[in-house]
């Protein structure tokens, strides 16, 4: 897993796209806002992507289909705060803390 950690406007939202037109993989969106700004990024740019996925398609773009087992996640924290949220029916919402390390 590679990890982007680069400034507000650094460019890793053009070097997931890039990613996910070389390996087909799509990418995770926290909601319909951010997957249509990816859409609409990739169009700009002329980079064809796969379909992005929000957290509330999530179940049905993975049931009674195959997809490839690779994805890429844009805005990585909070899509994982929103995640969670959803999952705890919205009774775990603030963390306090994150933290990550590289896998081997």
């Amino acid at each position: 897993m590679k990890i982007y950690n680069l400034r507000r406007g650094g460019g890793k939202t053009i070097r997931l796209l890039c990613i996910s037109e070389y390996t087909n993989a799509p990418i995770l969106c926290v909601d319909q806002a951010h997957k249509n700004f990816i859409k609409r990024e990739a169009q700009g740019l002329n980079i064809k992507i796969p379909e992005p996925i929000t957290i509330g398609e999530i179940d049905r773009a993975t049931r009674g289909t195959h997809i490839a087992p690779d994805y890429i996640v844009d805005e990585a924290l909070t899509y994982l705060q929103a995640l969670i949220e959803r999952l705890s029916g919205g009774r775990l919402s603030n963390p306090l803390a994150v933290s990550f390390s590289e896998k081997e």
